[in-house]
């Protein structure tokens, strides 16, 4: 007996939509099992990031947030008057106060009538002014200054005259301005011994020097208490 087996397109079709809905189950319950094991629980919450995985319980797995601020220091420093740079002023070196009481008796015996000193607004800057008479015309007079342990230095020196004001102005540093408006300057923040000299050769055979004059240019001295204006 001969037979025959039909092949039919549709029990081929609907065998093929079986097997794909088995392997679909079989997939979407895999996946349902994952996320319910890795999804988090109302009590645990991933940090609100684009980067971070949408269902997570490993929180760590997201990238750390960096946040990036600028933030500006401002330093400032001090300039002491002997050069030193510090954060605190303080910290500079107070100008230590002379230990040598001038000498006031420089005078006697001599020609010097009046040598006086003191402080003075000169062009808007603190300063000095420095009065002498004498009896007798000198060949020159000059004007010195010196600080503890030091020597004499000489500051200005003009022609011989019977009396004159000279004026000495007080500058720190950097006050390039100041130095050429007074007869001569001193510097700020120190503190001298001051005396005019005075040519006597010529009459007397000597030189003769006044009385000497604390100038003490620190702050608070009585020649920065003045304040001197141009205005």
């Amino acid at each position: 007996m001969l037979r025959i087996k039909t092949y039919s397109s549709y029990d081929s079709g609907h065998k093929f939509i079986i097997a794909l809905l088995i392997i679909l189950i079989i997939a979407a319950s895999a996946l349902v099992f994952k996320l319910t094991k890795k999804c988090p629980g109302a009590e645990e919450k991933c940090p609100a990031a684009p980067e971070c995985p949408a269902c997570s319980l490993d929180c760590s797995k997201c990238p750390s947030t960096i946040k990036y601020q600028n933030i500006t220091n401002t330093i400032t420093n001090y300039i002491c008057p002997n050069k030193r740079v510090v954060q605190n002023i303080d910290d500079c070196e107070k100008p230590k106060p002379l230990a040598t009481a001038p000498k006031m008796t420089n005078e006697a015996g001599t020609v010097i009538e009046v040598v006086t000193v003191k402080p003075a607004c000169i062009s808007g800057v603190n300063g000095g002014a420095v009065l002498f008479k004498v009896g007798t015309i000198p060949y020159n007079v000059f004007f010195q200054a010196r600080e503890e342990d030091t020597a004499y230095a000489e500051r200005h020196n003009i022609a011989g005259l019977l009396t004159k004001y000279v004026y000495f102005t007080i500058c720190g540093e950097g006050e390039f301005g100041c130095k050429g408006i007074g007869d001569f300057y001193i510097e700020k923040d120190r503190a001298f011994l001051l005396r005019v000299g005075f040519n006597q050769t010529a009459r007397h055979g000597r030189i003769e020097y006044s009385n000497e004059h604390i100038v003490d240019t620190t702050a608070g001295s009585e020649y920065l208490t003045e304040k001197c204006s141009s205005k």
